[in-house]
């Protein structure tokens, strides 16, 4: 990650409230992975925008970012939206350095935040012998998978749209 001036970190932080999205991608359960007792939750930064060349800026500060372009979802008319995604491990330090300036988005960055505090859990490992518990704690105990999904449920209704009346309130 390149280093920012705190002019370009609140830019950012002011893209990232208008733009921008903060949360979970969620992989579940699949048939292929039958090990896998528990869903897996990757954090995920990402911005919107049919200007290529400022999300291409944005990328540059980010060596572990993506831009994907879809033109084929473009109507008739309209520019191609890329999408800046930054996911997974990489996104806490950013979010990090962006709490201080956000304003729309800073609920979901401290969930997101909040749940990197949380206990880690290592999940099962498939070798050449067929599966293997990497470790004793290898399922994420029940109490824990709630805390879990509590906050995933947070950031889901926090970024949902409409009146704020109607969005789901943390318990």
């Amino acid at each position: 990650m390149t280093a920012m001036t705190v002019e370009q970190l609140a830019w950012l932080a002011g893209f990232i409230d208008g733009e921008g999205s903060i949360g979970f991608h969620e992989h579940k359960m699949s048939p292929f992975r039958p090990n896998q007792r528990t869903p897996v939750f990757v954090p995920f930064l990402q911005i919107s925008n049919t200007h290529l060349g400022v999300l291409r800026h944005i990328a540059q500060w980010f060596p572990k970012s993506r831009i994907h372009i879809d033109a084929r979802r473009a109507r008739q008319g309209h520019l191609p939206c890329g999408l800046f995604v930054i996911a997974g491990l990489a996104v806490y330090p950013v979010l990090e350095m962006l709490l201080p300036f956000l304003v729309i988005k800073k609920p979901q960055a401290e969930a997101v935040l909040e749940f990197r505090a949380l206990p880690k859990f290592k999940r099962w490992r498939t070798g050449i012998n067929g599966p293997q518990i990497a470790r004793e704690k290898s399922r994420i105990p029940p109490d824990e998978l709630e805390k879990r999904l509590r906050i995933v449920t947070h950031i889901r209704a926090l970024n949902h749209r409409g009146l704020a009346s109607q969005r789901a309130r943390l318990p």
